[in-house]
């Protein structure tokens, strides 16, 4: 059986900027299963229809990615991840005094 990850621009925003302040967390799927490196997932925008558009591929920047996930107003769109990094950012506060 797959595994399907419903993920929307929204939480991820928020899953990233909470990773600059808190310990990382284990992301998981729509059952509650960890995700891991090597696993098949798919991303499906969260609200279908107009009221939430999609996602798209595409180049963005100087980015060495070869294309980003963007949220797309006007459709939604399926498409299989072929490779999927998840990076915790660390700040490191600097006092000068």
């Amino acid at each position: 059986m797959l595994s399907c990850g419903r993920f929307n621009v929204v939480s991820l925003t928020t899953y990233f900027s909470l990773s600059f302040t808190q310990a990382s967390e284990q992301v998981i799927d729509t059952h509650g299963k960890p995700m891991f490196a090597g696993g098949t997932f798919y991303i499906l925008p969260a609200i279908f229809g107009a009221a939430g558009g999609g996602l798209r591929l595409a180049k963005t920047g100087n980015s060495k990615c070869p294309f980003t996930v963007l949220q797309d107003y006007f459709g939604s769109i399926y498409f299989k991840i072929v490779s999927l990094i998840f990076i915790t950012f660390r700040r490191t506060l600097l006092n000068n005094t």
